[in-house]
């Protein structure tokens, strides 16, 4: 071998070399921008994901928050439909105590009233035996005397009487009574209590 056959091997081997270098180099660059591309993208990824959970989280906490909101307005309005049940309640309660407590001539009246306006000819009058009455004082009434009626005293009741009939009985405890009056003016005394 020819030494400008050694020397073109050489320059052909350098040649290849630095073609080799430069290609390498071309190759780490294109690399450079691919991982700086890839990167770039990876970062604009994850900040999109990042603000989507953001607004799912806020979204979910808006949710909860409205949810917690309207649990918490239903709970108030049912302790205030409570007080204004209890409210009622106390009213009808208190009517119930003063019938109860009522002196002899007033309880009287009302037997006599009570009497009048729903017993029948034949009627048993039961008196409540917590009544300050006595049988006697209920059949010396007008419309006890004019209907016929017995009395005993024998109701297991807290005030007021019972009719028993030949057909049916009525129950005019003033419990009963306090009841019948309820349904028909809760609404009303609800009203006037909560305006």
């Amino acid at each position: 071998m020819s030494e400008s056959t050694v020397q073109t091997s050489e320059a052909l081997v350098q040649r290849i070399v630095s073609d080799a270098e430069k290609r390498a180099e071309e190759i780490v660059i294109d690399a450079k921008f691919f991982a700086d591309d890839l990167n770039e993208k990876a970062n604009a990824e994850a900040a999109a994901l990042s603000d989507e959970i953001a607004k799912k989280a806020a979204k979910e906490a808006e949710d909860i928050k409205k949810a917690k909101e309207t649990l918490s307005a239903i709970e108030n309005k049912k302790t205030y439909l409570t007080a204004k049940q209890n409210a009622v309640e106390m009213v009808y309660l208190r009517a119930l105590e003063k019938l109860s407590a009522m002196k002899k001539d007033e309880y009287l009246a009302l037997i006599g009233g009570l009497v009048e306006k729903y017993a029948e000819e034949g009627d048993l009058v039961i008196l409540s035996e917590s009544a300050p009455l006595t049988v006697n004082d209920v059949l010396a009434l007008a419309p006890v005397k004019k209907l016929s009626l017995k009395v005993e005293k024998t109701g297991k009741f807290d005030g007021g009487i019972y009719l028993s009939g030949k057909v049916f009985d009525k129950d005019l405890s003033f419990k009963a009574l306090c009841e019948e009056e309820k349904e028909k003016s809760e609404v009303e005394i609800s009203k006037k209590l909560f305006v």
